[in-house]
């Protein structure tokens, strides 16, 4: 998957394509390493996470929990949104990368543990 990403940072037929900030955030907190760019492919929805990721622990978790609050509203143009009123449709909208963030951080997610979109259990129940 780096390879992928690398690759596509690297020549991508995207015209807006640019290296994420927020996929490095994730990459390099696995692997190691600290080139995480200063931008997001789609800064209206995750520019704002971003920003999270480079505060101090207790800044960050106030502002993960507003993130959170606001997150379903923020992709209100997604194909995904509002299919919990349709028949048939699946109906969990899960912010992944916020759970992401708040593992690598190690934010206490005490405030923002009972959000609809924050996986909670996923990021208790794996290793950092």
């Amino acid at each position: 998957i780096v390879r992928s990403v690398e690759q596509s940072d690297a020549g991508s037929d995207y015209p807006e394509w640019k290296p994420d900030g927020i996929l490095w955030f994730i990459i390099n907190g696995k692997r190691g390493g600290s080139n995480n760019p200063d931008a997001v492919i789609w800064p209206s929805l995750y520019q704002s996470l971003l920003e999270i990721t480079r505060m101090t622990k207790e800044d960050a978790t106030v502002a993960m929990k507003q993130y959170l609050e606001s997150w379903y509203t923020l992709h209100r143009n997604d194909p995904w949104y509002d299919n919990h009123k349709k028949d048939h449709a699946y109906t969990g909208y899960w912010c992944w990368e916020a759970g992401a963030v708040s593992k690598l951080m190690q934010l206490d997610d005490t405030s923002y543990k009972d959000s609809p979109y924050y996986p909670y259990d996923l990021v208790h129940w794996t290793k950092p």
